[in-house]
């Protein structure tokens, strides 16, 4: 349950949020029984928590605090991310078949998706050398054909 705030009291627009106002917005929001299952369904489709936080006018420090309160909350949220991983897992082949002269933004994006995926989905993602070290993965994106105008 989200603390208490005593300064609540009526909140004004949600584009012109107080402090004070982002911390009642939070704990009228926690307080809500499908909060947490909301979060999570924006989470494994992708949404990050500050943009989930900016969407509800809220302080992203504190639902994250709220997050990892609760052990069983932590615990659904880091499935939340693993599932969040596999989605951007299932993108690489797209971005990687993609016509188009900007072959080091795609790159970034493909590295990009397979640091996240590691760090998320460590069992799946995550590279261990048998020996127990890491191993870097190194992504290289060609093209064939003519160039795109």
């Amino acid at each position: 349950m989200a603390d208490p705030v005593p300064e609540c009291t009526a909140l004004g627009d949600k584009d012109k949020v107080t402090e004070t106002e982002g911390r009642c917005r939070w704990a009228a929001i926690a307080d809500e029984p499908s909060t947490a299952t909301v979060l999570w369904t924006r989470i494994a489709e992708g949404e990050t928590l500050r943009g989930i936080a900016a969407s509800w006018a809220v302080p992203v420090g504190r639902m994250l605090a709220w997050v990892m309160h609760d052990e069983d909350r932590y615990a659904a949220y880091r499935k939340a991310t693993e599932v969040a991983a596999h989605v951007l897992m299932s993108e690489v082949i797209a971005i990687a078949d993609q016509d188009g002269p900007d072959l080091g933004r795609d790159k970034l994006r493909i590295e990009t998706r397979f640091k996240v995926a590691a760090a998320h989905a460590k069992d799946r993602y995550g590279v261990q050398a048998a020996h127990g070290g890491s191993t870097n993965v190194q992504v290289i994106v060609q093209r064939h054909g003519p160039p795109a105008e």
